[in-house]
């Protein structure tokens, strides 16, 4: 059992994956979770996309009724004063140490805010680093610290009051994005999130998506023989420089990756460059 309590975002139309979750959950040794009805994309129509989002936004239903879905739990939590808590999705495999890991709360780093726990297949091409800085080792080999990478999903996170505060005025708004890139993009306030490696929580790959459409797995799939030569330079500099920038301490500000084309590359280096030496935390 662990000493905080864990929501899940459930269909609850989708009984099968009721059933996967209770397996999961009782395999896991969790007891003290409740399941939280998702809001379904399904029911949402054009109405629901004017009030909700903005103009420019491009989002598809189903993504929709995810932000939402996340966005109550987060509101019920702060009406019911929780400190803090796991936020599971339906479609999810756990890790048979998540309890024995997740209840040393107190080896977490001090005035964290969002921790995130899940992985998501498709990402393994982005190397899941944590800086050097503040690194703490937890239970049966695993770490926390500072992500210095892009990966980015909810399917599994802890969140602490500090989190909800800073994070649900921005979640009151129009919705432009996806919720994954809401909860960890903090780029714009100029903090960083945790990550714990390896992962807690896994995607389970035969359960059908409502949400995610594989488009970052399709590019990725194209493979380097379809880019340019100076393509390939920027898509290794990508994916390698935060090993390296994770022996420093971490920047003000964590970098989207930008697709080629949107951003030119001499830019963002320096962009990088100038946040580490001049507006360093």
């Amino acid at each position: 059992m662990l000493p905080f309590p864990v929501y899940i975002v459930h269909l609850f139309r989708a009984s099968h994956r009721r059933v996967h979750m209770d397996e999961q959950l009782r395999l896991a040794g969790i007891t003290n979770y409740s399941y939280v009805e998702a809001v379904d994309g399904q029911k949402l129509g054009k109405a629901d996309l004017s009030l909700h989002c903005s103009p420019d936004a491009k989002l598809s239903l189903g993504e929709l009724g995810c932000y939402l879905s996340h966005r109550q739990i987060w509101e019920q939590m702060d009406r019911d004063g929780v400190e803090m808590a796991l936020i599971l999705e339906d479609d999810v495999i756990l890790s048979a140490d998540i309890v024995p890991v997740l209840s040393q709360a107190s080896r977490f780093p001090p005035n964290w805010e969002l921790i995130h726990v899940a992985d998501i297949s498709y990402q393994l091409s982005h190397a899941h680093v944590l800086n050097h800085w503040g690194r703490r080792s937890l239970a049966l080999s695993y770490q926390i610290g500072i992500s210095m990478s892009s990966r980015v999903t909810g399917m599994g996170y802890l969140v602490h009051q500090r989190g909800l505060k800073r994070s649900l005025p921005r979640l009151g708004k129009d919705v432009d994005i996806p919720v994954d890139n809401v909860l960890f993009d903090y780029a714009k306030g100029g903090y960083f999130f945790h990550s714990m490696k390896p992962s807690l929580v896994f995607l389970k790959k035969d359960i059908e998506s409502d949400i995610r459409v594989n488009r970052t797995e399709i590019e990725w799939k194209k493979g380097p023989s379809n880019l340019s030569f100076l393509e390939r330079i920027f898509v290794f500099l990508r994916n390698n420089i935060w090993v390296f920038l994770s022996f420093f301490p971490p920047p003000r500000r964590i970098y989207v990756y930008y697709p080629w084309g949107k951003m030119r590359f001499r830019y963002y280096i320096f962009r990088l460059v100038c946040d580490y030496f001049f507006r360093r935390r």
